[in-house]
């Protein structure tokens, strides 16, 4: 029984940290601290692949011009097939916002 509770509170601690990452982390983000909101999102994103957290991590990375970066989280959330439509016009996007205009011009057309 002590285990069973022990392992239910680690449990619970373990979430509440990752809920107060997520938050600081979101905070970064929403005050356009995109540098410190980099390193908290990817450690979330690591154990949180929602749509929320990748989206703030995207748009972090293209705000700091980090767009291999951006393209590498891209084709990851492609991979969990999580909207994938969305994602081809993320993938557009970023290839517009990098300066490669004609890669932008392939996803959009087809």
């Amino acid at each position: 029984m002590i285990r069973v509770l022990i392992i239910l509170f680690l449990f619970g601690f373990t979430g509440q940290v990752l809920a107060q990452n997520q938050n600081l982390a979101l905070q970064y983000y929403r005050s356009k601290e995109y540098s410190k909101a980099v390193e908290e999102l990817e450690d979330v994103y690591k154990k949180n692949k929602s749509f929320q957290i990748y989206d703030a991590l995207l748009d972090s990375y293209q705000q700091l011009k980090q767009f291999d970066e951006a393209e590498k989280l891209i084709k990851k959330q492609i991979k969990i097939g999580n909207g994938s439509l969305l994602l081809e016009i993320d993938r557009g996007h970023n290839y517009y916002l990098s300066g490669n205009e004609s890669e932008a011009e392939k996803i959009f057309i087809n």
